[in-house]
């Protein structure tokens, strides 16, 4: 399969993007790349992969690509994919990363994903910004999320 984006996810991985996969490479001498997931439909053949993400404790990744839209827009589409649950959630935006914060009132990190969101539907200035808890262990209490 064509490779179309790669990025360096640590010292020591390699992520690459193929047409409809992502993989991830560890480079010790003797790994070969691993899929770690399909890319949602919404990032398809006509999505350009800009940005992949990992976070800081290996769990989650983001992949952004964008695409021509409507009138001469530009959509932008983000895939949100949890590493242990093995599920992914379609975001409509065009940029994503990941943080560790700490929260007034917490012992614990917050581990975030923040994103910029903007549907394609939406009207030309209605864009949203999100903060939003991932990962976090409901025995805790609820996520994070402004």
């Amino acid at each position: 399969e064509r490779l179309v984006f790669w990025k360096w996810t640590s010292g020591s991985n390699l992520a690459l993007v193929t047409a409809t996969s992502v993989f991830h490479w560890g480079l010790d001498a003797t790994s070969e790349p691993v899929k770690v997931f399909d890319r949602h439909q919404t990032l398809g053949p006509n999505t350009q992969i800009i940005t992949y993400k990992v976070s800081p404790d290996n769990k989650w990744c983001v992949i952004g690509g964008i695409s021509a839209g409507a009138g001469g827009t530009v959509n932008g589409n983000l895939q949100l994919y949890s590493v242990e649950k093995k599920v992914s959630q379609p975001l409509q935006g065009h940029g994503a990363a990941f943080a560790t914060i700490k929260l007034p009132g917490r012992d614990d990190p917050a581990q975030v994903l923040v994103f910029h969101e903007k549907k394609a539907e939406a009207p030309p200035n209605d864009h949203k910004f999100f903060v939003m808890e991932v990962g976090r262990d409901p025995s805790r209490g609820p996520p994070f999320r402004i």
